[in-house]
C-alpha cells in the first residue's frame, strides 16, 4: 500500500525538548511551510508488492534481481548490486527526514546496504552509488573488528564508525537533511523492536559534494539478500536532535536527552543503565560513551556540567572521561579518539595513583595529583571559549551541591584538529561509573561567580 505522508513517522526519535527547543521547532515548522520547495512525501511498507509511484530501480552493477513481496530485497547471487530511487530529483534544495528498515542476513559481506542521497545508478567499477552522494553504508564481515559503518560523500571513507558487534539484523534507517547548511545526519537504530532509539550517529557536510535539483534522489539498497521495508520520507516537522545545542538530562524519565545517544562499545560486553543516571554495569574491561548527536561545540562557547559516582577502589576501570571529540574509540583502544579535549579521573588502589589527568594532543598529558581517594561523587565542568580555542576544566571533589572545584586546568585547543563534524560533548568510562545531572548552557557573562550547578 502506498500512502501519502505529511507527519513524523510515528517510530521517529522522542520528542522531548528542553531550553526552548519547542519554540524554536514551531518556528522552523513555519518557516519550512512558507519556504520550502514543493517535496514529494510518501511512506512505502510494499504490502501490495511494488514500490511507490515515486520511486524506480536504477542501473545495476552486474545481473540484479530483485523480489518486492512484503519489502524490497535483492535476490541476486554476490556479485551484483542494484538501487530503488526515488523518480523526484531535487531532494538536495528541502529539508527532510528519510527513514528505512534493513534487514542483513548472514555475515555476507555482499549484503553491504546503502541509504542516503544521490544517484540509484551504480557505478560500472565498483557496484556503489554513483557521486555525487551523501549516504550511509554499513559493512558486514564475518570477523567482528570489521563491521563497521561507513558515511560517504566520495568514493572514499568519510567517516567510519565500529559497529561493535555484528551487523547481521534487522534495524532501523534514519537520515535528516538541512536544505540550507547542506548537512545530512545519519543514525542507525541497532536490532530495531518498533521503539526507535539510536545506537550510532554522525553528520557528514554536503555543501561541496556537487549534489543539485537533478541528481539528488533517496535511495536504499545492495547487494544480495539485503532487504528493505517501512520506508518514509517526511517533512522536516520537528527540529532534530542534533539541533539541540544547550540542554539538560537528569535521567528522571530513565532515557538520555534527545540529543544524546552511545557511541560505538569497546566490546559487545559492554552493559548499561539509564534507571536515575548514565550507568556502566558491565565487567572491568569495556568501556562506552555517551554524546551528543550534535557535532560541532567547537564553534560556540559553552558550559558543560555533570556528577560523576565513582565506585570503590575495588574498581580501578571505572575511570570517567568527560570532555569534547568525536565520542569514538581510539584504533585498538578502548579510550576516546582523538581529536579530544579530556579530563579522566584515575582511581588507584594506593592514595599516589588517584590522579586527574588532561589529554589533548596525541602523546601529551597532563597529571595533577587528588590528594585524595577518587571515590565518591563529584561535578566535573568544562567552560569552552570559541574565540580563543581554550577548555578550562574543573573538578569539585565529594560534591555538596555548591560547585567549589578543588582542581581546575586549561587546555590549549587550537591545534587539536577539531572542525564541525568532530566535536561532541561525551562523557563514560569502564565498570561501575555513573553521570547524572548534565547541563549544556551558554557561558554566564564575563564577571559572573558560579556557586550553584
Amino acid at each position: 500500500m502506498n500512502t501519502s505522508a505529511t507527519g513524523r513517522e510515528q517510530a521517529g526519535p522522542r520528542t522531548r525538548q528542553g531550553c526552548g527547543a519547542f519554540a524554536v521547532a514551531l518556528s522552523m515548522v513555519l518557516v519550512c511551510a512558507m519556504h520550502a520547495p514543493a517535496a514529494t512525501f510518501f511512506t512505502e511498507e510494499f504490502s501490495d508488492n511494488s514500490p511507490d509511484p515515486n520511486m524506480a530501480l536504477g542501473t545495476p552493477y552486474g545481473a540484479a534481481k530483485t523480489d518486492f513481496t512484503g519489502s524490497f530485497t535483492i535476490t541476486s547471487g554476490s556479485g551484483p548490486r542494484v538501487y530503488l530511487g526515488t523518480l523526484q530529483t531535487d531532494y538536495v534544495t528541502t529539508s527532510f527526514e528519510f527513514w528505512a528498515t534493513v534487514t542483513i542476513p548472514a555475515t555476507n559481506t555482499a549484503s553491504m546496504p546503502f541509504f542516503g542521497m544521490g544517484s540509484h545508478d551504480a557505478t560500472t567499477a565498483s557496484g556503489e552509488p554513483l557521486p555525487p552522494k551523501v549516504m550511509m553504508m554499513i559493512w558486514p564481515s564475518t570477523t567482528l573488528k570489521e563491521n563497521v559503518c561507513l558515511g560517504r560523500v566520495t568514493g572514499l571513507s568519510d567517516n567510519r564508525v565500529p559497529l561493535g558487534q555484528f551487523a547481521t539484523g534487522t534495524h532501523r534507517l534514519h537520515m535528516w537533511w538541512n536544505a540550507d547548511t547542506k548537512v545530512a545526519t545519519f543514525e542507525m537504530d541497532f536490532n530495531y523492536d518498533g521503539t526507535y532509539t539510536p545506537y550510532i550517529t554522525f553528520s557528514l557536510d554536503g555543501s561541496d559534494v556537487g549534489l543539485d535539483s537533478l541528481n539528488s534522489r533517496l535511495i536504499v539498497g545492495g547487494g544480495y539478500g539485503v532487504s528493505f521495508d517501512d520506508i518514509a520520507v517526511t517533512p522536516w516537522v520537528t527540529l532534530p536532535p542534533t539541533e539541540f545545542f544547550f540542554f539538560e538530562e537528569d535521567f528522571s524519565d530513565n532515557t538520555p536527552a534527545p540529543n544524546m545517544a552511545l557511541g560505538p562499545p569497546s566490546s559487545t560486553a559492554v552493559t548499561t543503565d539509564f534507571t536515575g543516571s548514565f550507568t556502566i554495569t558491565s565487567g572491568s574491561g569495556p568501556r562506552i560513551y555517551l554524546r551528543t548527536m550534535r557535532t560541532d561545540y567547537v564553534t560556540t562557547s559553552f558550559e558543560f556540567w555533570a556528577t560523576a559516582t565513582i565506585p570503590g577502589t575495588d574498581h580501578p576501570n571505572s575511570m570517567p572521561f568527560f570532555g569534547m571529540g568525536s565520542g569514538d574509540l581510539a584504533p585498538g583502544s578502548s579510550e576516546p579518539a582523538y581529536p579530544k579535549m579530556v579530563m579522566m579521573i584515575w582511581p588507584g588502589t594506593t592514595l599516589n595513583d588517584n590522579k586527574c589527568i588532561f589529554r589533548a594532543i596525541s602523546g601529551t598529558q597532563y597529571i595533577v595529583p587528588l590528594g585524595q581517594f577518587a571515590t565518591g561523587t563529584h561535578r566535573l565542568h568544562m567552560r569552552w571559549n570559541a574565540d580563543t580555542q581554550v577548555a578550562k576544566f574543573g573538578v569539585d571533589l565529594d560534591y555538596n551541591g555548591t560547585y567549589s572545584p578543588n582542581i581546575t586546568f586549561s587546555l590549549d585547543g587550537t591545534e587539536a584538529g577539531f572542525d564541525s563534524l568532530n566535536s561532541r560533548l561525551f562523557l563514560g568510562g569502564g565498570y561501575g561509573v555513573s553521570f547524572d545531572d548534565i547541563l549544556v548552557t551558554p557561558p554566564p557573562p564575563r564577571g559572573t561567580v558560579i556557586l550553584v550547578q
